[in-house]
C-alpha cells in the first residue's frame, strides 16, 4: 500500500546555493544529504515539522532542464500563515516575487515567488479551502 509521497523534485543549478535559500531564507530544515557517488548527491529539505519534502537536484538527476531566465512553475503549492506578511519578509530578503498575494477565486489569499533558479511556487493562506 502506498502511504505518502516521498519527495517532489525541484531542479536546481547549484545544490549548495539551493540549500542556503531553502534553509536560511525560507527557514526550512535539511532532511537528507547523502553522497551517491559520481558527484551525485541526494539532498532534500522540508518545512519545519512538515511532511512535504523537496528533492533539490541537478537536471541529470531529475531528467529535466534547469530553468533559464524565464521562471517556470513547479506545480507545487505550499500553505502558510499571514501570507501578506510572509511575502513582505521574502521581498525584504531579496526573493523574487512573481505575483503579489491577492484573493483567489476560491476565497483564500495566495501568491507566487521564485527560488534562485526561477522555480515558481504558489503559497496559499492556511486554513482556507484549497482547490
Amino acid at each position: 500500500m502506498i502511504t505518502r509521497v516521498h519527495s517532489t523534485p525541484v531542479v536546481v543549478s547549484d545544490q549548495d546555493r539551493a540549500l542556503e535559500f531553502y534553509t536560511r531564507v525560507l527557514g526550512w530544515e535539511k532532511d537528507i544529504d547523502h553522497e551517491m557517488g559520481d558527484g551525485m548527491r541526494f539532498l532534500t529539505v522540508r518545512p519545519p515539522g512538515g511532511g512535504t519534502v523537496l528533492s533539490l537536484g541537478p537536471p541529470e538527476m531529475h531528467g529535466r532542464p534547469v530553468p533559464g531566465d524565464e521562471p517556470q512553475h513547479t506545480g507545487i503549492s505550499l500553505t502558510g500563515t499571514d501570507i501578506r506578511a510572509t511575502f513582505d519578509d521574502l521581498r525584504a530578503m531579496g526573493v523574487r516575487i512573481i505575483q503579489e498575494p491577492e484573493e483567489m477565486v476560491w476565497g483564500t489569499i495566495g501568491g507566487h515567488f521564485a527560488d534562485p533558479d526561477g522555480n515558481i511556487f504558489f503559497v496559499a493562506e492556511e486554513g482556507a479551502d484549497q482547490p
